[in-house]
């Protein structure tokens, strides 16, 4: 591109709108601030135009009374403004000299003078002032010296109380209001004060809980004692008595006192400040009405209206009440006004609502003809109710900036709406389409898909596909059909940060960073996590402090940037390549050229020592050879650099930058070679977030909070030839969304009227993407239905290789059931002779032998809580439930111990602090009882002497998991957002050595006979991964993706390990434990032990229920094999009654299988079983002949058979021994069927000649 020419502006790619919200009005009703997500703006209510904007949302502004002067806070600065041009006037930062923990907010806190020439600011940790040691200071606003410094007068709050403090001028510049409010777990206390500024003394302390209002000139303050406000349901504590007090606000003195007779809901002054109007409700009134329905009770639920003269304290009138309860009032512009805001039940759920009535004070007659506000829109008739000073109109903050009528509620003016917001940008490989947030739009046509659930995307596999993340999870969904093809989910374990592919769409690295609450404020751990999606159950997670990642082209590394430095890391190792290259502060944007020899990396300078999130620095970006990690190229910025982006030939590149009050928002374009900068773009005037070029280099593409915009890069001489040869650029004028499209489940739904084709044409699932069949069947039991599409264990259980089904009839009401039934079962002894169980009805305990007898029972009058059996069989621990409840009392715990063949009580352990045992274990030298305090604790106990040895209680985690290996040699924790698995010392609970556990733990356990510990970590939506560590070495044996676990259950020898599912998965699953193999999965909908797997002692055999009940594994089933041609297709073989039934599920819709027989006949009776929605053909090939079955769109009635020998086709009819009668099951015998599928009884001739196997084919005409 020539040095003179630059690039054009084409169109903005974002129909989305947002409404400016009201935030601050000048008392004289000229000026209104208003805010969006992103920006704050000052409108002329009197010409009705927007005057200024401010490129930041995330501040607070208020009004002098004089209406010349605006305070702004925002960041760390604090700003005051002229109303007639809002220049600022004058500007504070601040500068903490406490630093506070790190990715936290600061928060300032400021008022302005009714006369705006004073300001008063809070100096917490010496923010604005480190010499001044006061805590609020008092400036002049022209010069900026300090008047006054103002110590709190009231007493802080204790630790565990959450104070708030405000503080405003009150009438005069030189009287200071001083409120603040303590939060404690149901409790709020209000206490205030009225301090002289010029002196520093107290003028008057206002009785504590009492509610304060001024007069309009400020000359008066009335403090309500005993005053309530109720919006639940809940039963309001009335009083007998409450009193408004008249305070003078230039003496502080009490001028008088008015006493009334029951509770005031609420009150309010006039402008003049010589009338108080107020509404009481008597003591014995009744909690409010939760029905809608209900009839307003007249005698139990009405407040009295009551107006009083304020300097003679005489009561002027009683209005007539309404007939419902009055909770808010407030009067007009005069006092021949006032609004009130009644309760009426919302008739959603318990909760009250607002209706709001204007009323005529003299005469009580309504003014207002319909409740004007919609239901839950005003909740505060005093703080977001402006009337202007002509009473005849009015706006409401904190909703849409507009102006309405008074009393009637009518709009005169709206704001106009602005642009949305937009964060990211993409163009697909092939240049058609291109994403920005959650649009996908076709750049020829206009036309757009709106995607639901997704927060950021990239196209892969020539835009055939599209990776996607959003908080925790990440995934890849075909483009055209929107089917999700692969998941993984990080609950548990943070949100993510950034996220990226390799180009071959194998490799996937995830960037996560924990949420702030789960580590007390301290800097929030982030970790790598590298996934192979050959092989996804062995993750990588590396601790790393990064922020943003990119893959280099080859897919073999990739670049972690920080605060400190970039660098490359080996994907298969994990570990870092060459020299981490520093870097001048915190990353915000990496991007690696095409042919990866060029890595750029943006960011901020650190912005202070203390980290303060909403704080901004200057932008840096960098460019640097990747053969010799040299830099070569710089570029600095007075604001954050936030996007990058490389032309497909690597040869321009581009970066752009957030706006500030003073700095505009550019997009720098330089060319590769020279690293020449070649032009700037000045199009927007918010912060950009993201760049994007075109494949053809020819179009950028940016996403900033005012909108996404397209960019002609083209020169002038190019755009007239191209013309020329009506090669240009095609963009209609129209953008028109016509799909809404759901990441999570799957779902394409056309946009009404419109009826035209997809926006993107269907294609075939990419190769890469299909599922690999795993090595394991799925073992269905009775009726279990697999679970939808939209649940992320499905993709993991299509995997299945083979499927079988499981339709055992129970005896609930033979002797075996009964006995199942009646007992929870507990611990076993290590030699299966002994085990302990629960009685249902009575909660007792008792020991039960190898043959299910009882040796002994342990019972307790008031049930037991917790029991354990030790692996030696000769001790049990129990805690009755009485000791639990006075535990919850008097917090301490004791455990009893008990002989287990005799029943005698051998002691009583020594109180010890603890609320509730949620785990009590015995290890196989009975010298150890461990407990597991509520998950807040991990206590050991001495078995012989009951005396405490050791208790551990973690500083900040939520909770603490524990278990005691058999052998009693270690204890191992772990803390939810911890660091792995610690093994402990059981005497001591001292560290020994850590197990590098990758994620969140969520459960674990010991192998019976052996040092190795199984743990569970949290590794997405429904799935753990589940790791074997040894112990001793502390090394990691072997990963595996399972479902996530309720428990497990070892086989006496400790080879084999079956897991419990946990309740809304019911998925069991066998495996060895040796190498982690998976031998079988179980599918049930059944809770009952009856129902569910039971392993057997010996290992490797699993039955139904017990081992008195049916051989769920290893499988005798139908002797057939199955193999499909596409890999999103499944085969499952089922035995129903005399028939064996061939279950086929299709993902596509077109498609095959072959199936083989590998008993010497084929079964006698066969039906094929076809989830599809439309069966447009379907075949079975024996070799010689075959038969053809379709149904058309007309359903059952319409069908054909044919039969194929050769090139010779055949029509058959019910005569034929060929034909057979397809059957619609389920979806309402519809075309297309949802939640329906096909029946095709498959003829005895087809098998006269015995082949050794089949072929089937099968076309869906409604496929995806």
């Amino acid at each position: 591109m020539a040095a003179d020419d630059h690039p054009r502006f084409l169109a903005w790619l974002d129909t989305r709108e947002v409404l400016p919200r009201c935030t601050a009005i000048s008392p004289d009703g000229r000026y209104a601030i208003a805010q969006t997500q992103v920006e704050t703006l000052a409108y002329d209510l009197a010409t009705q135009t927007e005057i200024r904007h401010w490129p930041t949302a995330t501040s607070r502004h208020s009004f002098s009374d004089d209406s010349r002067y605006l305070l702004r806070l925002h960041a760390d600065t604090l700003y005051v403004h002229t109303t007639d041009s809002f220049d600022t006037l004058a500007r504070w930062r601040a500068q903490p000299k406490v630093p506070r923990p790190p990715g936290t907010y600061l928060q300032l806190n400021a008022c302005i003078s009714p006369d705006g020439t004073r300001v008063a600011i809070e100096n917490h940790n010496h923010s604005f002032d480190h010499q001044e040691d006061a805590d609020i200071l008092i400036r002049n606003v022209q010069t900026g010296e300090l008047i006054q410094g103002l110590n709190f007068p009231l007493a802080r709050a204790s630790p565990t109380s959450q104070p708030h403090i405000k503080f405003s001028f009150v009438g005069f510049s030189d009287r200071l209001l001083i409120q603040q409010q303590t939060y404690e777990p149901g409790k709020t206390y209000r206490h205030s004060v009225l301090m002289d500024i010029h002196s520093g003394k107290q003028l008057c302390d206002f009785p504590h809980d009492a509610t304060l209002r001024s007069s309009g000139d400020g000359s008066l303050l009335v403090a309500a004692v005993r005053k309530t406000r109720a919006y639940t349901t809940d039963k309001i504590q009335f009083a007998d008595n409450s009193e408004l007090g008249i305070y003078d606000v230039r003496s502080g003195q009490r001028l008088r006192t008015i006493n009334a007779a029951g509770t005031i809901r609420d009150f309010d002054i006039d402008a003049s400040g010589t009338r108080l109007i107020a509404s009481l409700q008597s003591a014995d009134a009744l909690q409010p009405q939760a029905n809608p329905n209900t009839l307003p009770d007249h005698n139990a639920r009405l407040t009295r209206l009551l107006e009083w003269d304020i300097p003679s304290g005489e009561r002027i009138r009683e209005l007539t009440s309404p007939p419902l309860p009055i909770a808010q009032i407030r009067y007009g512009v005069d006092a021949g006004r006032c609004i009130l805001g009644m309760e009426r039940p919302d008739g959603v759920d318990e909760d009250l609502e607002l209706v709001v009535e204007v009323r005529d004070v003299t005469t009580g007659g309504v003014l207002s003809k319909t409740d004007w506000l919609p239901r839950g829109t005003l909740a505060d008739l005093h703080s977001r109710l402006y009337l202007f000073p002509d009473g005849q109109r009015m706006m409401i903050l904190r909703s849409r900036l507009q102006i309405q009528t008074f009393p009637e509620g009518q709009s005169v003016w709206n704001a106009v709406a602005k642009r949305h917001p937009v964060r990211q940008a993409e163009f697909s490989p092939s240049g058609k389409y291109c994403w920005t947030d959650h649009f996908l739009t076709d750049l020829s046509t206009g036309h757009q898909r709106q995607w639901l659930d997704c927060d950021g995307l990239k196209f892969i596999l020539g835009g055939d596909a599209i990776f996607d993340w959003r908080y925790n999870q990440v995934g890849i969904l075909t483009t055209a059909s929107n089917q999700r093809k692969w998941q993984q989910g990080f609950q548990w374990n943070g949100r993510i940060l950034h996220a990226d592919i390799s180009p071959d769409t194998r490799r996937i690295a995830v960037l996560l960073e924990r949420d702030r609450y789960s580590t007390n404020n301290e800097p929030r751990p982030r970790q790598l996590v590298l996934l192979d999606r050959d092989n996804q159950d062995q993750p990588r997670a590396i601790p790393i402090h990064a922020r943003r990642l990119a893959f280099h082209p080859s897919g073999d590394t990739l670049f972690v940037a920080g605060d400190e430095a970039v660098e490359r890391i080996d994907f298969a190792t994990g570990k870092s390549v060459g020299t981490p290259v520093p870097l001048s502060g915190e990353t915000l944007a990496i991007e690696c050229g095409p042919q990866g020899k060029r890595l750029l990396v943006a960011g901020q300078s650190p912005t202070d020592p203390d980290g303060y999130r909403n704080l901004m620095g200057s932008g840096w970006l960098a460019c640097f050879d990747l053969s010799d990690n040299a830099a070569i190229g710089f570029h600095r910025s007075e604001t954050p650099i936030t996007a990058l982006a490389i032309s497909a030939d690597g040869k321009t590149l581009a970066a752009a930058n957030l706006a500030s009050d003073s700095v505009a928002s550019q997009i720098w374009v330089w060319d590769a070679g020279s690293m020449q900068r070649q032009f700037v773009i000045d199009g927007h005037r918010l912060s950009i977030h993201d760049l994007a070029f075109s494949p053809d280099g020819q179009t950028l593409l940016s996403a900033a909070d005012d909108g996404a915009v397209l960019w002609d890069m083209r020169a002038d001489a190019a755009v007239e030839q191209a013309a020329a040869d009506s090669d240009k650029l095609v963009f209609p004028h129209q953008l028109k969304p016509i799909e809404l499209a759901n990441a999570y489940t799957g779902e394409i739904r056309k946009i009404k009227p419109y009826d035209g084709p997809l926006l993107v044409p269907a294609e075939d699932t990419p190769p890469s993407l299909r599922r690999e069949k795993a090595d394991w069947p799925l073992i269905k039991i009775h009726q279990a239905r697999e679970l939808e599409v939209t649940d992320p264990l499905f993709g993991w259980i299509r995997s299945a290789n083979t499927r079988y089904h499981v339709s055992e009839k129970i005896d609930w009401s033979s002797a075996e059931s009964q006995w199942l039934r009646s007992y929870d079962f507990g611990t076993r002894s290590e030699d299966w002779q002994y085990r302990l169980a629960y009685e249902q009805s009575g909660r007792n305990v008792v020991l039960l032998d190898a043959q299910g007898k009882i040796v002994q029972r342990f019972s307790r009058a008031a049930g037991i809580a917790q029991a354990a059996l030790s692996p030696s069989a000769q001790r049990v621990a129990i805690v009755p439930l009485d000791r639990v409840d006075r535990a919850l009392n008097d917090r301490r715990l004791q455990v009893e111990l008990y002989d287990a063949i005799s029943g005698e009580k051998k002691l009583t352990t020594a109180p010890t602090e603890g609320i509730h045992v949620s785990l009590l274990e015995l290890e196989r030298q009975d010298r150890f009882v461990h407990v597991n305090d509520n998950r807040r604790a991990v206590l050991m106990l001495d078995a012989h002497s009951g005396d405490t040895l050791a208790r551990y209680a973690p500083k900040h985690a939520m909770r603490v998991l524990s278990r005691m290996a058999p052998s009693g040699r270690f204890v191992a924790t772990s803390e939810i957002y911890g660091d792995g698995v610690v093994l402990r010392d059981p005497s001591t609970l001292q560290e020994i050595k850590r197990l590098p556990a990758r994620f969140t733990v969520s459960w674990m356990r010991w192998t019976p006979n052996s040092n190795r510990l199984m743990v569970g970590q949290s590794f997405g939506e429904s799935m753990e991964l589940v790791e074997c560590f040894d112990a001793d070495s502390g090394r990691s044996l072997w990963t595996r993706r399972m479902p996530s676990t309720r428990d497990v259950v070892f086989d006496q020898a400790g080879e084999w390990m079956l897991t419990e599912a946990q309740v809304g998965s019911h998925l069991d699953v066998l495996c060895r434990v040796s190498d982690g193999a998976i031998t079988a999965v179980f599918m049930t909908t059944g809770s009952s032990d009856l129902e569910r797997p039971c392993l057997s002692r010996s290992g490797g055999t699993v039955y139904l229920g017990s081992p008195a009940g049916p051989t769920l594994w290893p499988r005798t089933g139908p002797a057939l094999r199955a193999e499909v041609r596409r890999r999103d297709s499944a085969v499952e073989f089922l035995k129903e009654n005399d028939t064996t039934v061939i279950d086929i599920v299709s993902e596509f819709g077109i498609a095959g299988a072959s199936i083989q027989r590998t008993s010497p006949q084929w079964p006698k009776s066969m039906l094929v079983r076809l989830h599809l929605r439309g069966l447009e053909q379907f075949r079975v090939d024996s070799g010689a002949i075959a038969v053809d079955w379709s149904v058309s769109s007309g359903g059952e009635r319409n069908q054909s058979v044919s039969l194929r020998s050769g090139p010779t086709e055949t029509i058959l009819d019910a005569n034929s021994p060929y034909h057979t009668v397809v059957r619609i099951v389920g979806g309402k015998g519809t075309i297309p069927l949802h939640d329906g599928y096909f029946e095709v009884p498959l003829p005895a001739k087809l098998f006269e000649t015995n082949p050794d196997q089949i072929q089937l084919k099968w076309v869906d005409f409604y496929r995806n």
